[in-house]
């Protein structure tokens, strides 16, 4: 049975939970993740840093919060969840004349999560929930679920997705 995997895209903080037994447990990823202060649960700062034009160079959490250290990295973009709903083609960040909207920032960190589980766990990820804020439409849902090109969710608007990877 694959494992299954979910993610909660939060504004500021990811977290991230993969269930193989039917107990879920929250996943660590230690070079992206801080420690939550008071129950030190591992959380993904929710921010994407693009290194590149074409977006194929990107750091995630708090790789780049790191690497933005002084405020001034043009590729850094966080708080691009709140405008999934409602402004998903809104400006976030420009490198090399080319501009990042929210929705593509989405994108970028899914992605870049996504790989860096394969890498850890050693798995494809064929079976992944990306929590959905209610009252959210569709525009919300349509490009995080294919990150990488792979359909992996399903369901409607304003409800968790759940799919296979095809």
């Amino acid at each position: 049975m694959p494992t299954h995997w979910a993610i909660d895209l939060g504004t500021s903080n990811t977290t991230i939970c993969e269930d193989r037994s039917g107990r879920p447990h929250i996943v660590n990823l230690p070079d992206l993740a801080k420690l939550e202060p008071l129950t030190q649960t591992p959380v993904l700062p929710s921010c994407v840093c693009v290194l590149d034009r074409d977006g194929e160079d990107i750091l995630i959490g708090q790789e780049a919060i790191t690497y933005n250290w002084d405020g001034q990295a043009a590729g850094f973009a966080r708080g691009f969840k709140r405008y999934l709903g409602t402004e998903s083609g809104r400006a976030m960040a420009r490198v090399g004349g080319r501009i990042f909207t929210a929705q593509d920032v989405a994108s970028l960190f899914l992605r870049e999560v996504i790989s860096k589980l394969e890498a850890q766990f050693g798995e494809d990820i064929t079976d992944v929930t990306i929590a959905t804020p209610s009252g959210f439409y569709e525009t919300y849902r349509t490009d995080p679920r294919r990150a990488d090109g792979r359909d992996r969710s399903g369901g409607g608007a304003g409800e968790t997705g759940r799919g296979t990877r095809r």
